[in-house]
Parts: structure tokens; C-alpha cells; sequence
């Protein structure tokens, strides 16, 4: 909703468009405290690139082309690798909490294959050189493969021990983080950091005898058998011969066809595939991105932050409080202030973790010489 209050409250509010009053920008543009301009674009700019998607991540990948015992030989092998680190490391900054080893190996190996598909470009930035004493962070030595885990701690250099030479490819890789979020919510991790999602499973036909296989997805996706819950997901495997695409595509003989069934909230969704991994996922991507699934995992709260003197300053804030993935899910700013002591605005915030915020805020903006508070101001409008 848009409008203006009375001509003494200098309150404005907002919808999707951002409006001042001509009266008010005169009054503040003639202030003392405006900020130069030339450092005033350049922390937009710097805002700017947190909240964009074409801003890249730095990734570091050794490639060892006389090595025998290495699978990253090659350029290429390092660009590929490189794109799954730089995925992979861009996941972990948009979830709320910290995954344990093996959930994130999990996620890694389910993000690897399809890591290009989030990559929006890309630059090679440094040539190729004889490696260190010490690899540097998101490096790979020359035993890693190009499918494994990134390596979150790092030991000096196994090629130079081994005598082998250890050329080093860096790159600048953008990551679309917006496909890559939904790519998360779909799979239910970005729900499911802080606590797993209570579900209810029956196994029909052969399906029983695939407990291990059922484990690893649920680690994955985080989500924990709970009797009599909803959702309940039904879970049927039966060999089913090849259709005439999969005979012309090399299957032979009758194979295990996964189909399965997750009800709730009096839904329902289906699928059927050979892979019971490609089963889950379709699955539980309907029941993650179903109209309400945010409900009881994701928190609106009123923020307000106070301490401006110029209108510039809400607005560059606004761009970086939708660049903190990791705590918000959203944020709209709903008005601006003016006060006694300055300007103040007042955002609604989405959250999956109100704790989170507050460290967040905690540390951004007491020495910048703001203050916040988790409630609109006494007069703000709701």
C-alpha cells in the first residue's frame, strides 16, 4: 500500500515501490551529514555485489597431468572440480546452520553433478604454476578425485612430496544463488539445518530391502520416521520390464521400478522412476515447495533500525539485508522515519532463525552507529 501521512509525522510507506516526499529529500539533501558521494557509490557498489548473483567466489584447484594417481590431470578436470567447489561452498553460505561431515558429503555429491547448471560465468584469473609448500584454501591436492569433497581443513602439498609436479588453476566463478536456494528448499535442507522433518514411512513390495539406501536420503534431505505423523510416504519397488526407449537406451532385461505416494494436509503427490533417488526428490521437492511449507520453519518479524541521517543510508542497508541468505529468507521495507535524532526505517523481516539475525545485526551495525530493535516503531504503521 502506498501513501503519506499527516504534514507533521514525515512517515512514508512502501510497497514494492520506494517513495519519498520531494519536501523531505530537500530538508535531508541539505543536511551536513550527507556522505560523499564518491564513498557513498562505492559501498553501494560493494552492496550491490553482495546481493547480486553475478558476483564470484574464488575457488583454487590443483591438477597434477603426469600424476597416475590423480583423476584431476588435466585443465578441464580443474574446471570441473572448480565449479563444484564453488556450488558447493556457495550452498553452505545460504543455509541457516552448519551441516555435520556427512550431511555435507551427501550434498555434495547430490550438487556435483549438476554444478554447471548454476554457474553463470566464470574467468580464469591466474595461470598455471608449480604449487606451493601449502596449499591455500579451496584447493585440491593431487589424490582427490574430481567427485570428492571439497576439503575443509588442508595439509601441505602431497605432490611435491610425492615428487610430482602440481600445476594450480584460479578462478572467478559467479553462482546464480537464486536457482541454487530453490535447488536447496526443494530438497528440503534449507528447512531442515536446525531440526529434521518428522515424517511417516511404509515400504511395500521389495522396497524393505532398501533400508541403507533410504538412510542416506534421509540424512540428506533431514528428515526422521515418526509413527502416525504426517507426511506419510509409501514407498513400492517391483521389477517392471524395459519400455521401448530403455531398450534402445541398453536396458536388457526387467529392472526395479520405484513408485511411491507422499500425503499431507489432505495432499497428494506421485512419481515413479528406476532410481528411488530421483523418486525422493520429486517427492519431497512437492512437499517442500507446496503453498504454506514455510509455515513453522520460517519466522516474520518486525525490524527496525535507527541511526540514519540520509535516506541513502536505508536504502543501501535494504540491498545488504537481502544479501544475508544465511538468515534471511526476505525482507520488505515497509517505512521511514523521521525522528529527533534522525532516520529510522522499519522492515519486515523472514527468518528461519531469529537467533541468527540478531548476531547477525549484533555485529553490522552497533559500529556503524545504528541501532535495532525486533519491533516497529510506537507510530509505525502495520
Amino acid at each position: 500500500m502506498n501513501g503519506t501521512g499527516d504534514s507533521h509525522s514525515f512517515r512514508f510507506y512502501f510497497s514494492t515501490e520506494k517513495v519519498y516526499s520531494p519536501r523531505i529529500m530537500k530538508r535531508i539533501l541539505s543536511s551536513s551529514h550527507i556522505v560523499r558521494p564518491l564513498a557513498l557509490a562505492m559501498a553501494l557498489l560493494a552492496l550491490f555485489c553482495l546481493a547480486s548473483p553475478l558476483c564470484a567466489r574464488m575457488v583454487e584447484v590443483g591438477w597434477s597431468p603426469n600424476d597416475a594417481q590423480s583423476e584431476i590431470r588435466t585443465r578441464d578436470d580443474a574446471r570441473t572440480v572448480g565449479f563444484k567447489r564453488a556450488v558447493y561452498a556457495e550452498a553452505l553460505g545460504l543455509l541457516s546452520g552448519a551441516l555435520d561431515e556427512s550431511r555435507g558429503t551427501l550434498l555434495y555429491q547430490h550438487l556435483a553433478p549438476k554444478a554447471a547448471e548454476f554457474v553463470l560465468s566464470y574467468s580464469e584469473v591466474v595461470q598455471t604454476a608449480p604449487a606451493q609448500a601449502t596449499l591455500v584454501p579451496g584447493t585440491s591436492s593431487p589424490g582427490d578425485t574430481v567427485d570428492s569433497v571439497p576439503p575443509l581443513t588442508l595439509k601441505p602439498a602431497q605432490g611435491t612430496a610425492r615428487g610430482v609436479s602440481t600445476n594450480m588453476l584460479r578462478m572467478e566463478v559467479a553462482v546464480n544463488r537464486t536457482e541454487l536456494k530453490a535447488e536447496l528448499k526443494r530438497l528440503g535442507v534449507y528447512f531442515t539445518v536446525s531440526a529434521p522433518q518428522p515424517y511417516d514411512l511404509s515400504l511395500l513390495g521389495s522396497a524393505a530391502g532398501a533400508w541403507d539406501e533410504i538412510g542416506r536420503l534421509q540424512t540428506l534431505t533431514g528428515v526422521s520416521v515418526r509413527r502416525g505423523t504426517e507426511p506419510l510416504l509409501e514407498l513400492n519397488s517391483t521389477l517392471v520390464a524395459p519400455s521401448e526407449q530403455e531398450l534402445k537406451d541398453g536396458l536388457k532385461q526387467a529392472a526395479p521400478m520405484w513408485t511411491g505416494s507422499l500425503k499431507a494436509e489432505g495432499r497428494s503427490w506421485t512419481a515413479s522412476h528406476r532410481s528411488l533417488d530421483a523418486l525422493w526428490s520429486e517427492l519431497w521437492a512437492g512437499f517442500f515447495t507446496r503453498p504454506g511449507a514455510e509455515v513453522g520453519t520460517v519466522e516474520r518479524v518486525p525490524l527496525t533500525v535507527s541511526g540514519w541521517y540520509a535516506p541513502d543510508g536505508v536504502q543501501a542497508f535494504d540491498k545488504e539485508l537481502a544479501a544475508w541468505d544465511e538468515v534471511v529468507e526476505s525482507a520488505q521495507l515497509r517505512e521511514i522515519l523521521m525522528l529527533p535524532d534522525g532516520i529510522a526505517a522499519v522492515w519486515s523481516v523472514r527468518t528461519l532463525d531469529r537467533a541468527a539475525l540478531r548476531r547477525k545485526l549484533d555485529q553490522n551495525l552497533p559500529g556503524r552507529g545504528l541501532s535495532w530493535d525486533f519491533s516497529p516503531q510506537p507510530n509505525a504503521k502495520e
